[in-house]
């Protein structure tokens, strides 16, 4: 009874990929002419429209082609995020269920491949899958968080035995479990109940 992942790190610093650059320009390109058109009343009207054309143009094809394109993973990976049924290992962290108060995965549900709604303009629309997030709240008050990727054919709905021990063992909240194998019928869920209740 085992899973595993691979684990991420994210880097969070500033990031400006080249064709946020190349819109960024054309952006003040536009705004420095549109200035001097305003202030000097050069006879500079047609170079004004001619770049807030290029700004729209630019943007319109971009963001479509971003339909199609997928982000890439600004980050490191780092060893397995590995769920077994005695411990949990985070990176070279082995933590063993006993020193665990409980488990959180505040994200969950992004796959390599799924499309996503856009945080940021110009963001590719299909997801790497590498925005899940797993806490270990230890007993000992410490918190140990980790990212983790998740594809169509690796995922934590394929490892419901792990999850359901956790489960079991008092450190997967119920509600959490049932989301996370996407279990939304109400029939559904009761008869999943009495399933894992009488395997004790």
């Amino acid at each position: 009874m085992e899973a595993r992942f691979k684990s991420f790190k994210h880097d969070n610093s500033f990031y400006l990929s080249k064709r946020n650059s190349i819109a960024v320009i054309l952006l003040l390109i536009f705004l420095l002419l549109f200035c001097i058109y305003s202030l000097t009343k050069l006879k500079i009207g047609v170079w004004v429209s001619f770049s807030a054309f290029l700004l729209v143009a630019y943007t319109t094809i971009i963001n479509f082609f971003n339909l199609f394109s997928t982000e890439k993973p600004r980050g490191t990976y780092n060893r397995d995020l590995v769920l077994s049924q005695n411990h949990i290992t985070i990176h070279k962290s082995t933590f063993k269920i006993s020193e665990i108060n409980k488990i959180e995965f505040s994200l969950y549900d992004d796959r390599k491949g799924k499309f996503k709604h856009h945080n940021t303009y110009f963001e590719p629309s299909i997801s790497h899958g590498l925005n899940n997030r797993l806490i270990l709240h230890l007993k000992k008050g410490k918190k140990v968080t980790t990212s983790f990727l998740q594809e169509k054919n690796r995922s934590l709905k394929q490892h419901p035995e792990v999850l359901i021990h956790y489960h079991k063992m008092g450190i997967l909240h119920w509600l959490q479990l049932i989301d996370i194998l996407e279990i939304t019928d109400y029939d559904k869920i009761q008869k999943f109940k009495k399933q894992i209740n009488a395997v004790d």
